[in-house]
């Protein structure tokens, strides 16, 4: 049932969904709804996608996106669910560029209320400042623990090794690494603890000692 904001009719986005259900099925089709969060520079704000895929037997009939964001604490609602009503906002964009939207537009109700409210509060996403990611610190050349992932790198068999896509992969990156820019303390603990493991489980990819 419609919900009137501002004199405009907007539908809730679980009556679409439930409308989408019901005529796919009714045509035989599959209907897969997908989200994701959007990695974003402030952990203020959480952002959602949402794809919808229209499956038609094997094949992908028809997909849509939808991209949502909200801020914590900018409304009452955000105060406890800001993670919520971004999904929800925007598996309601994807649904509406899949034809399910409301007569007004693409905005689904839960999102133009929340906009309203944000609005009301004077929300200014431009003034949150950027998250302050440091870089991780990084394992001076001279450290001896370089000369230790050298001497694990060489006593790898290149050719044993080679058997293996997934083994071959990792050991491939540790040598990128190894003469990159260089490794930070966790990633050599656990490049040393892999290696461990294959020496038990694959000692034929190791020379012999001498």
């Amino acid at each position: 049932m419609p919900v009137s904001i501002h004199g405009k009719s907007y539908r809730m986005v679980h009556e679409r969904i439930a409308l989408m259900h019901e005529e796919l099925h009714r045509e035989g089709l599959q209907v897969k709804i997908e989200t994701s969060v959007v990695d974003r520079f402030s952990h203020k704000i959480i952002c959602f996608k949402a794809t919808i895929t229209i499956i038609n037997g094997d094949k992908i009939f028809m997909t849509a996106s939808g991209h949502a964001e909200e801020v914590y604490g900018s409304s009452n609602i955000n105060r406890t669910s800001a993670l919520e009503n971004a999904e929800t906002s925007a598996i309601g964009r994807a649904l509406a560029f899949l034809g399910y939207g409301s007569e007004e537009g693409i905005s689904s109700y839960e999102e133009v209320k929340g906009a309203v409210e944000q609005q009301k509060k004077g929300v200014d996403i431009s003034q949150i400042t950027p998250d302050n990611k440091d870089k991780p610190k990084l394992i001076p050349k001279t450290d001896k623990v370089y000369s230790e992932l050298e001497a694990l790198v060489n006593s790898v068999k290149v050719t044993e090794v080679k058997k293996s896509d997934k083994h071959n992969k990792y050991y491939l990156s540790v040598k990128e690494h190894l003469e990159g820019d260089g490794i930070t303390r966790f990633h050599f603990n656990s490049i040393k603890k892999t290696f461990e493991q294959w020496k038990q489980t694959k000692p034929n990819m190791f020379k012999k000692e001498k």
